[in-house]
């Protein structure tokens, strides 16, 4: 046990949560960042956490360097010609072969489906934004989500080893299940209807004006994130489901 540890904190599971883009400082100041909102969602007295900001080239030395991992979303694309992007998907490979927990959030979503075998294209249809009502299938049971999306790119093509849990009207492959620890989402179930909204304030620049509206408008349903971050937690725990 390192000094100053509790015995309960030593035995927390280890989450190295993989920071693969900057908020506004607007956004920074008011929720913190991207590793931050995932505390809050999945709760201090689960895991020990640890971010690594790849989007600045700060890449884990090795897939054992954490119990669990957790991909987070990111302004870039998986297809991106970016000096972070090809270290990542190799960790995402070690991570994925040796069966260490791994859950993946919008970008996270995308690059492990590009790192294990997927295509990841810029969607014809153009921004989803705001809150989003999907399917998914939990524990063999089939629920109605409601999350907060953000994003222009989608997992077109699957890997071999996925399988389609959740989806929506305007994105098929919006949740995907590798193994009972491989897990990932289009959506963010870490951004509130508070957080949202500052977001569209900062950024809804690039929407359309009535889509930005509609997205603004949407932020008045109320959100099943407690729900998703319950099982996300399952998942990164080694929790079967």
């Amino acid at each position: 046990m390192m000094p100053g540890m509790t015995s309960q904190q030593a035995h927390k599971p280890k989450l190295g949560i993989l920071v693969c883009g900057h908020s506004p400082d607007k956004i920074v100041d008011a929720y913190g960042r991207y590793n931050t909102l995932f505390e809050k969602l999945l709760g201090t007295d689960q895991f020990s956490y640890q971010p690594f900001f790849v989007v600045d080239n700060e890449i884990p030395a090795s897939a054992n360097d954490a119990d669990a991992w957790l991909i987070s979303g990111s302004r870039h694309g998986a297809y991106e010609d970016l000096p972070w992007i090809r270290p990542l998907e190799q960790l995402v490979v070690q991570i994925y072969t040796n069966r260490i927990p791994l859950v993946g959030i919008c970008f996270g979503h995308q690059i492990m489906a590009q790192a294990l075998g997927g295509r990841v294209v810029k969607h014809d249809g153009g921004w989803i934004a705001g809150t989003e009502q999907y399917a998914f299938t939990i524990k063999n049971e089939t629920e109605t989500v409601l999350l907060n999306a953000w994003h222009q790119d989608q997992v077109l093509d699957l890997p071999p080893d996925a399988h389609v849990i959740g989806s929506s009207e305007t994105c098929a492959n919006a949740a995907l299940i590798y193994n009972d620890n491989t897990v990932s989402l289009q959506p963010h179930p870490e951004f509130e209807n508070a957080y949202m909204k500052l977001l569209l304030a900062e950024r809804g620049h690039v929407l359309p004006t009535e889509q930005r509206q509609l997205a603004e408008q949407s932020l008045q349903m109320e959100l099943t994130n407690k729900r998703i971050a319950k099982w996300l937690v399952q998942v990164l725990s080694k929790t079967t489901f």
